[in-house]
């Protein structure tokens, strides 16, 4: 039941390189303060001089500080009727995660209606400062086994088919 406040801030710029080209960056601030807890997750440790296991609640600090930075690229092809897409995003914040964000995709417009657009997107983030899978003695103030908290990275393949309607809306 606690409440949460966070308060972001966006500037960001574009750039048209030529008719065919463009390049936009984007930072982001976010400050929060309040309940970031997670009641409804807990972390089950057993312990080799404890006979039941022991259930320990998420506890994660009172405030956040984040920076995101995204900056994307685009250029068309009119030969090929295609686009190329290229994104990256940098985040960091004061729990001590970092992550880096890659992606690559190919824009084909089929036609004047139909789109189709293969991604291969490359994650990595590493964990939270009180990030652990199981809970050590002492216990510490701030603890969380959250698996979004944790370090993990991967590769994301990805395709996109879309469909613009004639009332302007687009199925994708």
């Amino acid at each position: 039941g606690e409440g949460r406040d966070t308060r972001e801030y966006m500037a960001g710029v574009t750039q048209v390189l030529s008719p065919l080209a463009i390049l936009q960056s984007t930072v982001t601030v976010s400050r929060g303060r309040g309940g970031f807890d997670d009641p409804y997750k807990s972390t089950l440790t057993f312990y080799p001089d404890e006979v039941l296991p022991v259930l320990f609640p998420d506890r994660r600090p009172d405030r956040r500080n984040a920076l995101a930075w995204l900056t994307r690229y685009r250029r068309h092809f009119p030969a090929a009727n295609g686009t190329l897409q290229l994104d990256y995003r940098f985040f960091r914040d004061d729990w001590g995660i970092r992550a880096h964000t890659l992606e690559a995709a190919w824009q084909q417009d089929l036609g004047e209606r139909w789109a189709i657009r293969p991604a291969l997107r490359y994650y990595t983030q590493s964990a939270a400062d009180f990030y652990a899978p199981l809970v050590p003695r002492p216990q510490p103030q701030v603890l969380s086994s959250d698996q979004r908290l944790a370090a993990f990275g991967g590769i994301s393949p990805s395709l996109r088919v879309s469909l613009r309607l004639d009332n302007g809306f687009t199925v994708q």
